[in-house]
């Protein structure tokens, strides 16, 4: 199916607002707080224009309905935002004696249980965004569960994404073509307009480490990434492996298909490292 001059697009979420740790526990993220790390980058092509124009169509020609493509954060963060700071919500899960809580403001409330002599002893802190104690209580989970009625909770916050649309009965997303990166063709990596990808490039900095710390680490245990170069994966004109340099302002850094990858436009690649 095609749409008349938009291309949008089908996400799983918006925002990425879930970390498993490796004991099974799940933590869930206050991701509406930190839009542009959490946003959703990665997407299937759900629709695209019937005739694209102008510019986009070099882009868009590139493309075709499933797709899975990679796009800027901008598209998942506009949004308006009603907010109920003082509202607070659970971000943890899968235990019994460890609950954690915050609110919009980065208040955060956790609640642990200690094996005592006959019972558990229950403690509740409350602590501000710097971490200094507001408030506490200790005792029973009775006595616990009494002290969190004293505070506010739900939703903190409502937000409307601007670019999400009901189309023919389907959710998606409008992209506009200049925030396309890259589209995944297996294992490949196939660049899109004037976008560059490019992997990072990493400095060895064991040997500092290893001399200002008395210890003695294997070679690259220690990594230092540097953001004013990086390994071109496609784009640009550029050949697979060759290092491009720019100013650090011009890369993005984004996490797509599990790695770190870093974005820029072709006409803001100052050199070319031999």
């Amino acid at each position: 199916m095609t749409s008349v001059n938009t291309p949008f697009l089908k996400l799983d979420k918006a925002l990425q607002d879930e970390v498993l740790l490796n004991n099974g526990q799940k933590l869930y993220i206050a991701a509406e707080w930190d839009i542009e790390n959490n946003a959703t980058v990665v997407g299937e092509v759900a629709y695209l224009p019937k005739v694209a124009k102008g510019e986009d169509r070099n882009v868009l020609s590139q493309l075709e309905v499933g797709d899975t493509v990679a796009f800027s954060y901008s598209v998942c963060s506009q949004t308006s935002f009603n907010d109920a700071t003082e509202n607070f919500i659970e971000t943890s899960e899968g235990s019994d004696y460890l609950k954690m809580f915050q609110n919009g403001k980065g208040d955060k409330i956790r609640v642990t249980a200690l094996p005592g002599n006959i019972a558990n002893i229950w403690i509740g802190t409350l602590n501000n965004k710097r971490g200094e104690l507001i408030d506490g209580v200790q005792g029973r989970e009775t006595d616990v569960n009494r002290w969190l009625m004293n505070f506010s909770w739900g939703d903190s916050s409502q937000l409307t994404f601007k670019n999400f649309f009901d189309l023919n009965g389907e959710e998606v997303w409008k992209c506009d073509y200049r925030n396309f990166f890259c589209k995944k063709v297996d294992d490949k990596i196939v660049a899109l307009g004037d976008w560059i990808v490019c992997e990072p490039v990493y400095m060895d900095k064991t040997t500092a480490y290893n001399l200002e710390n008395g210890v003695s680490l294997p070679p690259m245990s220690v990594a230092l990434m540097l953001t004013d170069r990086a390994i071109v994966v496609d784009g640009g004109g550029f050949n697979e492996g060759d290092i491009i340099g720019s100013e650090e302002k011009f890369f993005g850094i984004y996490e797509l298909w599990g790695s770190k990858y870093m974005i820029i436009k072709k006409r803001n690649v100052k050199g070319l490292y031999k």
